[in-house]
């Protein structure tokens, strides 16, 4: 999954809550520069893998984010 959506400039809304992600490796700069993303939904991630950048976009102030994985909301928050 590494760059998945990587700058996707122009992504709004994404509902990845049914994304099984348990033997994922990499989410590395998954949603890196997707900075119009209003709605991110993650609810159901697992992170056991390398999520450098993962959540390095720009307006997370007006984005909801949803998500049930602590280490998740604490690496939304910090970048």
């Amino acid at each position: 999954m590494n760059s998945m959506f990587n700058e996707c400039y122009e992504l709004e809304s994404l509902d990845l809550s049914n994304f099984n992600t348990s033997k994922v490796k990499n989410m590395t700069c998954m949603f890196h520069k997707c900075n119009k993303l209003k709605y991110l939904n993650l609810e159901n991630f697992t992170i056991n893998c390398d999520t450098n950048d993962m959540l390095a976009f720009e307006n997370k102030k007006e984005c909801n984010f949803i998500t049930n994985n602590k280490k998740l909301l604490e690496l939304y928050e910090s970048t």
